[in-house]
């Protein structure tokens, strides 16, 4: 628990004397900069807030070490002050001079500050004094308050003001404390005060890291700081605040008077910051708008500073702005306060008041010039301002307001919901619909439109919803989810029962189908949809399939489930956010749209604008496409939801507002409305007159006045929710946060319009912006922890099925900074989607492995990552890239002469240039990696690079020479028992020796092709096998055999989805039975 007063004060307060005199040094010092460096880097946003909570608490940390290393105490801090009490009983002079003396050697050694947004400079001015110290305690209603005062304070603060930039003054009494433990060089510069020339210790007694952890004690903070302070975790960050200093005269009932100011600041949602006494006046800091967002904020600081007035003689300056706010101190003792000119400007306009008089800034002037009777006082220069400042007094309320009932109903764009009915009509008469895209940017209203259609048609139709999401854009995680609803599979349950709800669900489809050929694909597919919800089966389609042959029966399987729910009723398959659509989800869309056109399949496509502007759109290609664009409410519409909401005539002045703040954003419109419905904004039912309605000029400053208003406990889960994204599973939230109850918290979340249930154990945040908000809001320290603990909870939940979660690991450590495990999962991740055929995914992931400096990786890593590029791009036939990207591996290879590696980048450089008909650089780098390979003595290479040139000998007829190298090729394949390199040898092999009409050789090179297949049980080679033997056998006029080879051909390509030679065997098939005269069955 951060000690947030001191324990003299608490050591009295427990022994119930509450007010104590003694003698002490005091020391106040002030530091000059950090006002300036404030106001730059709130200029940063929260980087800039987390730089400045960490410098500033920094540089204090180690003054508040040196004052409680002598034996002092923190009295209090002020903006970017302090002051520090040494009890005469417990500390010497040399004490407190070795406090200063080594305060001014910080400052010395840190004089320019570095931050990531720049240098600034810091200087400082000390004051030390001896004298009497009074502490008072007064105990009240709803928060105990303690001050000190005395000619001790008093003077040294007066001291502080005498000293030059980076010097220390003392008073004269000082010299009679002095002792032969300090020798101090000094001159006069006023009557009774001296600057410090330098000193010299002599002798101290510091107690260094001295601790003492009364815990009882601190328990009885809690009589002097709110929950919501002492609870508190974030650090700091920037608001929109109100600041209000009062000065109070000495008068025989002050304590009285301060006790009920204070409580009056509570009573009105204020934060009582601190009491300094200097000369017998009393100076009061209250804030509004932190540590909690209260509603009506500026309407509150009004109410209070006017309510204050009667209570005694008071003078009070009071300004309205953004500042940091946040912890500040260290362990030894901390304060909650605020940063920024802000403060600064109330303090100054406090100066300016006369007594009974109220003195604001141009922000609450603005703000409420139309609710009181205000004064322009002019313009002045005030101390720490470069420019003049307006000032304005403060007058007479002159307006009230009342709430209304809350109801909201849906309003507005009925072109577009014609429209969408007219899409949605022509798929429930059984026609194919296309796509139609719903446009807009965030807020704007896109999923309340597609859901207000839904409501009146979703009996006549399956409506299936595709979620996308902006963090993880996994490969087809929207058909992922949907899939897992669409199958009841549960993370709560077990894979047994998960795979016998999936089981379950494929039977009923398969009864109720009357569609045979549809049956047999939904049969032959359905591993296809198993692996993608985890669920695996030894010796299924699946498992024996190639990646290329995964990722196109992915498609095809996604494609049957939606062709045989059409059967049953029309479908509509409703995209959300599309804009986060991963790559191969979008290529599932176009297929499906592609292959259902005879079936009654439409899709609604909702999206934000593309970041440069434009449409999202798929690209489609004979697919009917229309477009819905979003435009603003005008503020007619503006004025429906206003009503809608307050379910009362509202006056047009309030419309107005609203339709203004929300720039015709519906979203925008409705959450202003819900937070002056929910804050009571509204008063004065009959006259509807327009109040002190204070609505944040940006929307995010609404959420998070929402989000302000949920316990500190709700809104830690909110903020820890957000981290996992828009969706997230109740059981990884609950892990990460083991001590507190998820499941009855989250309903509290639900019922303030946070969030909303998908299943029962999954929710979704009702708005992208709401979890965006309590994201953003949070200091980038935060955020790293929480994404470390994210990560460790998946870790620990999935470990069975880790695998599914590699994107999502590699997110969170990489965002973590976990940078070792992120680049693990990163690489894990990119190698399922490369395995899984899912090539533009694997690809992101390799890139983000070889851009991002941070994972370090090592040269070998970089050339095998490039390696495993090159790869893809040559299985899908695209050279530009491949071609491009060889040059660089080959570079870093030659650099740590990595042979091995260089040898395969030569292979692949070569047939870069092999595909392009340039056999002259083919051969060239072929021979490269041959005469690499014989000199590094490596036999596999050595063939390989034999087998390279017999392919291009044969690709240019030079067939004799083809033969030489694939016999070399294969003798040292056989020597070294390379049995696995032999497939593609020996079928390459006996090709050249069709070419060359050799039959016999032929036939024995592809039987042995055949063999090594069949034994390996690798079916892929089969499927070559079968083709060519049943060319050979058409060759030499063997129909029936050539019959049998290329059905063999046909039924295994059909069975792994080998498009390419279904369409070979089918064509070689109809040639055969045109030949035969059996036209029928060609």
């Amino acid at each position: 628990m951060r000690k947030l007063v001191p324990e003299i004060v608490l050591r009295n307060y427990k022994k119930n004397n509450l007010n104590i005199k003694f003698k002490a040094f005091c020391l106040h010092l002030d530091i000059s900069g950090f006002t300036h460096m404030t106001e730059q880097l709130m200029k940063k946003g929260k980087m800039g807030a987390e730089t400045l909570s960490n410098h500033l608490n920094s540089i204090f940390e180690k003054s508040i070490d040196i004052i409680y290393e002598n034996k002092g105490f923190i009295s209090i801090f002020e903006g970017d002050s302090f002051t520090a009490i040494f009890e005469e009983k417990n500390c010497g002079i040399f004490n407190v001079f070795d406090a200063a003396d080594r305060i001014k050697k910080l400052f010395d050694s840190n004089r320019k500050l570095e931050t990531k947004f720049g240098t600034y400079k810091l200087n400082f001015t000390m004051g030390i004094s001896y004298g009497e110290i009074e502490l008072q305690i007064l105990k009240s209603r709803n928060q105990n308050i303690f001050y000190f005062k005395g000619p001790s304070i008093n003077n040294c603060v007066m001291a502080e003001k005498l000293a030059t930039k980076n010097n220390i003054v003392f008073t004269e009494n000082i010299l009679q404390k002095s002792t032969n433990s300090i020798e101090i060089n000094y001159k006069k510069i006023k009557d009774y005060y001296y600057l410090v020339k330098n000193i010299k210790i002599i002798m101290n007694s510091r107690t260094r890291n001295t601790r003492n952890d009364n815990k009882h004690l601190n328990t009885l903070m809690k009589d002097f700081y709110p929950d919501n302070i002492l609870k508190k975790k974030l650090e700091g960050e920037f608001r929109n605040v109100s600041s209000v200093f009062i000065t109070l005269s000495n008068s025989t009932d002050l304590n009285n008077n301060i006790k009920k100011i204070i409580n009056l600041g509570n009573k009105y949602g204020g934060y009582f910051n601190n009491i300094s006494f200097i000369n017998d006046k009393a100076y009061l800091l209250i804030y509004f708008g932190t540590p909690i967002m209260k509603e009506n904020l500026i309407k509150r600081t009004a109410e209070f500073m006017k309510a204050a007035l009667e209570i005694t003689k008071v003078k009070i300056g009071a300004s309205y702005g953004k500042v940091f706010t946040g912890f500040r101190g260290s362990e030894k003792r901390a304060d909650f306060t605020c940063l920024g000119n802000e403060i600064n400007l109330a303090s100054r306009l406090m100066k300016e008041a006369n007594w009974n008089d109220i003195i604001i800034n141009r922000n609450l002037y603005t703000s409420l010039k139309k609710t009181h009777e205000t004064e322009m006082m002019g313009t002045k220069r005030l101390k720490g301002f470069d420019k003049a400042i307006g000032i304005y007094r403060l007058k007479e309320e002159i307006r009230n307001i009342s709430p209304y009932m809350f109801k909201y109903d849906f309003i507005g764009r009925k072109n577009e919901i014609k429209k969408l009915n007219t899409f949605l009509k022509s798929v429930k008469n059984n026609k194919f619909g296309g796509i139609i895209y719903v446009e807009g940017t965030a807020g704007i209203g896109k999923s309340r439109l597609i859901n207000e259609v839904k409501k009146d048609n979703q009996e006549r139709l399956h409506w299936f919803n595709l979620c996308c999401n902006e963090i993880i854009r996994k490969s087809f995680n929207p058909f992922i989810s949907f899939l897992a609803n669409y199958f009841e599979q549960s993370d709560k349950s077990n894979k047994k029962e998960n795979k016998k709800n999936f089981n379950k669900r494929i039977n009923s489809l398969l009864q109720r189908v009357n569609n045979k050929k549809l049956a047999n694909e939904i049969k032959r597919t359905s591993s296809f949809l198993a692996a993608l919800l985890n669920i695996h089966k030894k010796d299924s389609l699946y498992s024996n399939s190639r990646p290329e042959s995964r990722y196109r029966n992915i498609l095809f399987a996604l494609e049957n489930l939606i062709k045989i729910e059409s059967l049953k009723k029309p479908v509509i398959l409703q995209i959300e956010d599309a804009q986060w659509m991963d790559q191969d989800s979008q290529k599932a869309v176009k297929h499906i749209l592609k292959n259902t056109k005879e079936y009654s399949v439409g899709i609604i496509c909702e999206s934000r604008f593309n970041q440069d502007g434009s449409l999202f759109k798929f690209d489609l290609e004979n697919i009917p496409e229309d477009e819905l664009i979003l435009k603003q409410f005008n503020k007619s519409n503006t004025s429906e939801i206003v009503k809608n909401i307050f379910d009362e005539s509202i006056n047009d002045n309030i419309i107005e507002l609203i339709w203004e703040k929300s720039e015709g954003n519906p979203f925008y419109a409705e959450q202003i409305s819900y937070y002056i419905k929910e804050n009571n904004l509204l008063e004065n039912k009959s006259s509807n007159e327009i109040g002190n309605i204070e609505i944040p000029d940006k929307i995010n400053t609404i959420i998070i006045s929402r989000l302000d208003k949920l316990t500190e406990k709700l809104k830690n889960i909110v903020q820890t929710a957000s981290v996992l994204g828009r969706e997230f599973i109740i059981d990884v939230l609950s892990e990460m946060l083991k001590d507190i109850d998820i499941n009855k918290n989250v309903r509290k979340i639900q019922n303030r319009n946070i969030w909303q249930p998908l299943t029962e154990i999954k929710y979704i945040f009702k708005h992208a912006l709401i979890r965006e908000t309590a994201y953003q809001m949070q200091l980038e320290n935060r955020l790293k922890n929480l994404h470390n603990i994210a990560a460790k909870t998946i870790e620990k939940i999935f470990s069975n099925n880790i695998e599914t979660y590699y994107g999502d690991l590699a997110y969170h450590h990489e965002k973590a900074e976990n940078y070792d495990k992120a680049k693990y999962y990163l690489e894990q991740a990119a190698n399922l989607a490369k395995n899984n055929y899912q090539n533009e995914k694997a690809l992101e992931y390799y890139d983000r492995l070889l851009k991002k400096k941070y994972f370090k990786l090592n040269s070998k890593k970089q050339i095998e990552i490039y390696i495993k590029k090159i790869e893809i791009f040559k299985s899908i036939g695209n050279l530009e890239p491949y071609d491009k990207l060889i040059s660089k591996p080959i570079e870093i290879a030659k650099k740590i002469n990595d042979n091995n590696n260089l040898m395969k980048l030569y292979a692949y450089k070569g047939i870069a240039f092999g595909i392009k008909g340039n056999y002259d650089k083919y051969f060239e780098y072929v021979n490269k990696q041959l005469d690499l390979a014989i000199e590094n003595n490596n036999k596999k290479q050595i063939a390989k690079a034999y087998n390279n040139i017999a392919l291009a000998a044969n690709f240019q007829r030079e067939l004799d020479k083809s033969i030489k190298y694939h016999k070399k090729a294969i003798k040292i394949m056989q020597e070294n028992d390379f049995e696995d390199e032999l497939y593609n040898i020996y079928f390459s092999h006996a090709l050249t020796h069709f070419r060359m009409q050799n039959n016999k050789k032929f036939k024995y090179y592809i039987d042995k092709h055949k063999y090594f297949a069949k034994k390996d049980n690798n079916k892929w080679e089969l499927i070559k096998t079968y083709s060519n033997l049943g060319i050979y056998y058409h060759s030499i006029n063997n129909y029936k055999k050539s019959i049998r080879y290329f059905n063999k051909c046909k039924n295994l390509s059909e069975k792994l989805g080998s498009l390419e030679y279904i369409m070979i065997s089918q064509n070689n098939l109809s040639e055969i039975y045109i030949e035969l005269g059996k036209y029928d069955k060609a």
